[in-house]
């Protein structure tokens, strides 16, 4: 649609979700979540914490992505 612009997900600058759950920082999928609950406090309270995690990688001239952004994030985080 012309002029469309999805809207932020939890009102999260750079980040959005798609219908079937993917959750994107700037088109790069870091996340899923189950739509029944992605809108619950519980996970706008995670989404915060990976879009802080996502600034921090992208600071480190990384791209944020699933892998780094959530499966090795302590691993990351130490060697900072």
């Amino acid at each position: 649609m012309r002029g469309y612009k999805k809207p932020w997900f939890h009102g999260i600058e750079n980040m959005t979700i798609d219908n079937a759950g993917f959750v994107m920082w700037k088109g790069n999928q870091v996340e899923h979540y189950n739509l029944s609950s992605a809108y619950s406090d519980k996970l706008r309270a995670e989404a915060l914490e990976l879009a802080r995690r996502c600034v921090i990688l992208e600071a480190r001239g990384e791209s944020p992505t699933t892998h780094n952004a959530i499966w090795t994030w302590e691993e990351k985080e130490e060697r900072s």
